[in-house]
Protein backbone atom coordinates (compact mmCIF):
# COMPACT_ATOMS: atom_id res chain seq x y z
CA UNK A 1 0.00 0.00 0.00
CA UNK A 2 1.13 3.58 -0.74
CA UNK A 3 0.87 5.77 1.54
CA UNK A 4 0.86 9.37 0.66
CA UNK A 5 1.71 12.33 3.19
CA UNK A 6 0.72 15.68 2.30
CA UNK A 7 3.61 18.34 2.69
CA UNK A 8 2.99 21.28 5.24
CA UNK A 9 2.39 24.34 3.42
CA UNK A 10 5.57 26.53 3.74
CA UNK A 11 3.77 29.36 5.39
CA UNK A 12 3.06 27.52 7.94
CA UNK A 13 6.21 26.04 9.07
CA UNK A 14 7.27 27.91 12.51
CA UNK A 15 10.65 29.65 12.23
CA UNK A 16 11.31 28.75 15.32
CA UNK A 17 10.45 26.93 18.82
CA UNK A 18 9.99 28.53 22.05
CA UNK A 19 10.43 25.92 24.81
CA UNK A 20 9.49 26.74 28.25
CA UNK A 21 12.34 26.97 30.51
CA UNK A 22 11.96 26.35 34.45
CA UNK A 23 14.66 27.62 36.53
CA UNK A 24 16.27 26.11 39.84
CA UNK A 25 18.13 27.92 42.57
CA UNK A 26 22.06 26.88 42.86
CA UNK A 27 24.18 28.14 45.79
CA UNK A 28 27.66 29.01 45.93
CA UNK A 29 30.27 29.29 48.45
CA UNK A 30 32.88 31.78 47.74
CA UNK A 31 35.72 32.52 49.78
CA UNK A 32 39.14 34.68 49.55
CA UNK A 33 41.76 36.56 51.13
CA UNK A 34 40.88 35.53 54.33
CA UNK A 35 40.70 32.45 56.66
CA UNK A 36 37.44 32.78 58.20
CA UNK A 37 36.02 31.32 61.42
CA UNK A 38 32.79 30.53 60.59
CA UNK A 39 34.48 28.31 57.71
CA UNK A 40 37.47 26.94 59.22
CA UNK A 41 36.00 25.23 61.87
CA UNK A 42 34.84 22.01 63.46
CA UNK A 43 31.69 21.44 62.56
CA UNK A 44 31.65 23.39 59.01
CA UNK A 45 29.54 23.50 56.70
CA UNK A 46 26.53 22.69 59.29
CA UNK A 47 24.79 26.30 59.20
CA UNK A 48 24.43 26.90 55.58
CA UNK A 49 22.26 25.75 53.41
CA UNK A 50 23.33 22.57 51.14
CA UNK A 51 26.16 23.95 48.65
CA UNK A 52 26.48 23.14 44.56
CA UNK A 53 29.90 24.47 44.16
CA UNK A 54 32.42 26.11 46.02
CA UNK A 55 34.49 29.12 44.54
CA UNK A 56 37.90 30.31 45.97
CA UNK A 57 39.43 33.89 44.83
CA UNK A 58 43.11 33.25 45.72
CA UNK A 59 45.22 34.67 48.64
CA UNK A 60 44.08 31.61 51.04
CA UNK A 61 46.86 28.88 52.12
CA UNK A 62 46.70 25.20 50.97
CA UNK A 63 45.40 24.11 54.06
CA UNK A 64 42.58 25.84 54.18
CA UNK A 65 41.76 25.34 50.74
CA UNK A 66 41.98 21.17 51.26
CA UNK A 67 39.64 21.73 54.53
CA UNK A 68 37.35 23.31 52.44
CA UNK A 69 37.48 20.49 49.76
CA UNK A 70 37.34 17.61 52.30
CA UNK A 71 34.47 19.53 54.10
CA UNK A 72 32.45 19.63 50.80
CA UNK A 73 30.44 16.71 48.28
CA UNK A 74 30.37 19.46 45.86
CA UNK A 75 33.27 20.58 43.34
CA UNK A 76 35.43 23.19 45.07
CA UNK A 77 37.42 25.55 42.45
CA UNK A 78 39.98 27.55 42.96
CA UNK A 79 42.57 30.38 41.63
CA UNK A 80 45.86 31.40 43.57
CA UNK A 81 46.44 34.83 44.55
CA UNK A 82 49.01 36.85 44.32
CA UNK A 83 50.64 35.82 47.75
CA UNK A 84 51.73 32.16 46.64
CA UNK A 85 50.04 30.94 49.49
CA UNK A 86 48.08 28.39 47.82
CA UNK A 87 50.25 25.20 47.55
CA UNK A 88 50.95 22.39 50.27
CA UNK A 89 53.78 19.94 51.02
CA UNK A 90 52.96 16.55 50.38
CA UNK A 91 55.10 12.98 51.90
CA UNK A 92 58.13 13.82 50.08
CA UNK A 93 58.26 17.00 50.93
CA UNK A 94 57.43 18.52 47.08
CA UNK A 95 55.05 21.74 46.80
CA UNK A 96 51.90 20.57 45.49
CA UNK A 97 48.57 21.72 44.17
CA UNK A 98 45.96 21.44 47.46
CA UNK A 99 44.10 18.17 47.13
CA UNK A 100 40.59 17.82 46.18
CA UNK A 101 40.01 21.01 44.52
CA UNK A 102 40.40 22.06 40.80
CA UNK A 103 43.18 24.95 39.73
CA UNK A 104 40.80 26.81 37.16
CA UNK A 105 44.32 29.09 36.49
CA UNK A 106 44.48 29.71 33.03
CA UNK A 107 41.63 27.06 31.75
CA UNK A 108 38.43 26.51 31.02
CA UNK A 109 36.28 23.81 33.12
CA UNK A 110 33.19 22.23 33.61
CA UNK A 111 32.32 21.36 37.32
CA UNK A 112 29.26 20.16 38.13
CA UNK A 113 26.45 22.21 36.90
CA UNK A 114 28.81 25.45 35.64
CA UNK A 115 31.32 26.13 33.15
CA UNK A 116 34.04 28.45 34.54
CA UNK A 117 37.10 30.33 33.27
CA UNK A 118 39.72 31.17 36.05
CA UNK A 119 42.70 33.83 36.25
CA UNK A 120 44.62 34.09 39.21
CA UNK A 121 47.23 36.33 40.92
CA UNK A 122 47.20 40.46 39.67
CA UNK A 123 48.84 42.96 37.76
CA UNK A 124 52.24 43.55 38.02
CA UNK A 125 53.19 45.88 41.38
CA UNK A 126 56.47 44.92 41.84
CA UNK A 127 59.50 42.98 40.45
CA UNK A 128 59.32 40.11 42.99
CA UNK A 129 58.05 37.11 40.63
CA UNK A 130 56.53 34.63 42.48
CA UNK A 131 54.16 33.32 39.78
CA UNK A 132 51.54 35.58 41.45
CA UNK A 133 51.65 39.12 39.16
CA UNK A 134 51.18 39.14 35.72
CA UNK A 135 51.39 42.08 33.14
CA UNK A 136 49.30 43.25 31.00
CA UNK A 137 50.67 41.51 27.49
CA UNK A 138 50.36 38.28 29.91
CA UNK A 139 47.04 38.32 31.22
CA UNK A 140 46.54 39.01 27.51
CA UNK A 141 48.11 36.29 26.16
CA UNK A 142 47.28 33.91 28.70
CA UNK A 143 43.13 34.42 28.59
CA UNK A 144 43.51 34.71 24.78
CA UNK A 145 44.66 31.02 24.36
CA UNK A 146 41.19 30.17 25.62
CA UNK A 147 39.29 32.25 22.99
CA UNK A 148 39.16 29.75 20.63
CA UNK A 149 37.64 26.97 22.61
CA UNK A 150 35.24 29.92 23.94
CA UNK A 151 34.12 30.32 20.71
CA UNK A 152 33.03 27.29 19.81
CA UNK A 153 31.47 26.65 23.38
CA UNK A 154 29.57 30.00 22.05
CA UNK A 155 28.64 28.42 18.68
CA UNK A 156 26.54 25.60 21.06
CA UNK A 157 25.18 27.72 23.55
CA UNK A 158 24.34 32.02 23.81
CA UNK A 159 27.13 32.19 26.32
CA UNK A 160 30.80 30.63 26.39
CA UNK A 161 31.03 30.16 30.06
CA UNK A 162 28.89 31.08 33.10
CA UNK A 163 31.39 32.13 35.71
CA UNK A 164 34.56 34.08 35.56
CA UNK A 165 36.79 33.32 38.86
CA UNK A 166 39.52 35.55 39.57
CA UNK A 167 41.82 36.79 41.82
CA UNK A 168 42.39 40.30 40.80
CA UNK A 169 39.06 42.74 40.23
CA UNK A 170 38.10 44.00 36.63
CA UNK A 171 38.30 48.29 36.54
CA UNK A 172 35.38 50.15 38.30
CA UNK A 173 33.63 49.98 41.50
CA UNK A 174 35.63 47.17 43.08
CA UNK A 175 39.55 48.15 41.98
CA UNK A 176 41.18 48.84 44.94
CA UNK A 177 42.44 52.43 46.03
CA UNK A 178 46.66 51.82 45.56
CA UNK A 179 48.60 50.87 42.72
CA UNK A 180 48.77 47.19 43.73
CA UNK A 181 45.17 46.34 44.07
CA UNK A 182 43.80 48.10 41.37
CA UNK A 183 41.54 46.87 38.55
CA UNK A 184 42.80 44.92 35.89
CA UNK A 185 42.38 46.43 32.41
CA UNK A 186 42.38 42.81 30.39
CA UNK A 187 40.43 41.24 32.95
CA UNK A 188 37.85 43.96 32.54
CA UNK A 189 38.04 43.76 28.43
CA UNK A 190 37.63 39.60 28.66
CA UNK A 191 34.65 39.89 31.08
CA UNK A 192 32.73 42.70 28.49
CA UNK A 193 33.27 40.64 25.33
CA UNK A 194 32.20 37.43 27.33
CA UNK A 195 29.20 38.42 29.27
CA UNK A 196 29.55 35.63 31.55
CA UNK A 197 26.33 35.37 34.07
CA UNK A 198 28.90 35.68 37.28
CA UNK A 199 32.34 37.17 38.43
CA UNK A 200 33.89 36.25 41.44
CA UNK A 201 37.30 37.67 42.95
CA UNK A 202 39.01 38.71 45.47
CA UNK A 203 42.38 40.96 46.52
CA UNK A 204 40.34 44.24 47.41
CA UNK A 205 39.40 43.97 51.41
CA UNK A 206 35.69 44.45 52.57
CA UNK A 207 37.08 46.93 54.49
CA UNK A 208 37.48 49.63 51.78
CA UNK A 209 33.63 49.99 52.28
CA UNK A 210 32.75 48.90 49.06
CA UNK A 211 29.90 47.23 48.06
CA UNK A 212 30.36 43.34 47.81
CA UNK A 213 28.36 43.11 44.50
CA UNK A 214 27.45 45.14 41.35
CA UNK A 215 26.31 44.45 38.10
CA UNK A 216 28.01 46.08 34.92
CA UNK A 217 26.76 48.01 32.42
CA UNK A 218 26.10 44.47 30.15
CA UNK A 219 24.70 42.75 33.08
CA UNK A 220 27.57 40.54 35.01
CA UNK A 221 26.78 40.22 38.34
CA UNK A 222 30.63 41.01 40.17
CA UNK A 223 31.21 39.83 43.62
CA UNK A 224 33.83 40.37 45.86
CA UNK A 225 34.42 36.81 47.95
CA UNK A 226 36.53 38.57 50.58
CA UNK A 227 35.93 36.49 53.85
CA UNK A 228 32.63 34.18 52.59
CA UNK A 229 30.06 35.00 50.75
CA UNK A 230 26.99 32.67 49.59
CA UNK A 231 25.33 33.35 46.70
CA UNK A 232 22.26 31.90 45.08
CA UNK A 233 21.91 31.96 40.93
CA UNK A 234 19.15 30.19 38.50
CA UNK A 235 20.11 27.93 36.05
CA UNK A 236 18.24 26.01 33.89
CA UNK A 237 16.41 22.63 35.36
CA UNK A 238 17.72 19.21 33.56
CA UNK A 239 14.23 19.39 31.71
CA UNK A 240 15.81 21.99 29.49
CA UNK A 241 19.10 20.58 29.71
CA UNK A 242 17.45 17.76 27.60
CA UNK A 243 15.56 20.19 25.17
CA UNK A 244 18.73 21.84 24.45
CA UNK A 245 20.02 19.33 22.99
CA UNK A 246 17.45 19.45 19.95
CA UNK A 247 16.80 22.94 19.61
CA UNK A 248 19.87 25.00 20.97
CA UNK A 249 19.89 28.30 22.35
CA UNK A 250 17.28 27.86 24.49
CA UNK A 251 18.50 30.39 27.11
CA UNK A 252 21.30 32.31 27.91
CA UNK A 253 22.17 30.62 31.57
CA UNK A 254 23.74 27.79 32.67
CA UNK A 255 23.88 24.83 31.47
CA UNK A 256 24.60 21.18 33.19
CA UNK A 257 27.61 18.55 32.39
CA UNK A 258 26.99 15.00 32.73
CA UNK A 259 30.58 14.81 34.55
CA UNK A 260 31.26 16.48 38.00
CA UNK A 261 34.06 17.57 36.84
CA UNK A 262 35.92 17.57 33.62
CA UNK A 263 38.56 20.42 32.18
CA UNK A 264 39.01 21.47 28.37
Amino acid sequence: MLLLIRPMPLEKIPMWVTIPINFMLKRILAVADTVHPFIYRDTFPSGLEPLDLVLIAGDLPGYYIEFIATRCTCPVVYVHGNHGEEKVKDYLGQMVDPGGAINAHGRFIRAGDFRIVGWGGAPKYNERDDGGQYTGNQVKWGLGKLEWGLWLEKRRKTNAFDIFLTHAPPPGPHAGTDYAHRGCKEIGLFLERHTPALMVHGHVHAYEGRKLEYHTDSGVRVVNAYGYTVLEIEVPSAVNQINSSLSEPISSGIFASKTNASTD
